[in-house]
């Protein structure tokens, strides 16, 4: 996980430097990058979107989905109030972790 500050100018203009993106295939790493900033911003529905496009469109790797496995638990923990905030439930988080589970035959 990055160990940098967010600041949320450079969040800002990720945001907007994505929408240039739209309709290009972004990159595996890219993806995975996506997936960290956007869960550790707290914003959780648009972390899990990168990680089931990273699923659909790296159907053999299971790297994240290993880290899917890891975030949906500790979204588990995480207070309803929070997950609200970012646009998620706990029942989200339980049926996303099934899922990554099953993908990874754990």
């Amino acid at each position: 996980e990055p160990d940098d500050e967010v600041v949320p100018e450079i969040a800002a203009r990720v945001d907007v430097s994505l929408g240039y993106l739209q309709g290009w295939e972004v990159p595996e790493e890219l993806q995975r990058l996506l997936f960290l900033h956007y869960a550790k911003m707290g914003n959780y529905a648009k972390a899990e979107d990168v990680l089931f496009h990273y699923m659909e469109d790296y159907p053999e790797s299971f790297e994240l989905p290993r880290q899917g496995v890891l975030f949906y638990e500790k979204l588990l923990r995480v207070e309803d109030e929070l997950l609200a905030v970012g646009n998620f439930s706990k029942d989200e988080a339980v049926e996303s972790l099934q899922i990554m589970k099953k993908r990874l035959l754990l």
